[in-house]
């Protein structure tokens, strides 16, 4: 992608393990795209991201679109919702691997819960696959201090004008 990102094919066996928890209309490659399976069992959400995760095959998770928004509707949606977010955060500490979320619905209570358990939540995706380009930039740079330039050759004068040469 443009932010510096790829998005790995998933292996078949990946590819089915998704596919046995999702509606037909799911698509199960990459991105993963759960076509309305998260409305009719809002646990597939946690279900996707344990699966991703678990797989070896991804080094994070972004997942996108309308998560959080069922909570307004009712108290029952809302705690189902928010079941889902709880089982998404367990499988990020299982797994340790980055689950970054955007959501349209970015600060309703189930994202609220995701926020407390130190998963970022985003109101825009752009911002997130800006997040997660950075951390792997962040993450890239090399371990401990960076090496020191070759020495500079010694000073030859304390005067002005060898002052001014220096410092050239």
């Amino acid at each position: 992608t443009t932010a510096g990102l790829t998005v790995p094919r998933l292996q078949p066996a990946t590819a089915a393990t998704l596919a046995a928890g999702l509606p037909t209309t799911a698509s199960t490659t990459n991105p993963v795209d759960l076509a309305g399976g998260g409305e009719q069992d809002f646990s597939s959400y946690g279900r996707v991201v344990d699966t991703l995760l678990a797989s070896g095959e991804v080094d994070a998770v972004l997942l996108t679109g309308f998560f959080g928004g069922y909570s307004v509707k009712s108290d029952e949606l809302g705690r189902r919702e928010l079941g889902s977010a709880l089982l998404m955060a367990d499988a990020r500490d299982r797994h340790e691997r980055p689950l970054l979320v955007h959501s349209m619905h970015h600060e309703a209570a189930p994202n609220d819960a995701l926020r407390r358990r130190e998963i970022p939540v985003f109101a825009a995706a752009e911002d997130a696959v800006q997040a997660l380009a950075r951390a792997v930039r962040w993450r890239s740079l090399p371990a401990g201090p960076l090496p020191l330039p070759p020495p500079a050759a010694p000073v030859a004068g304390d005067d002005y004008w060898s002052a001014g040469t220096l410092l050239e």
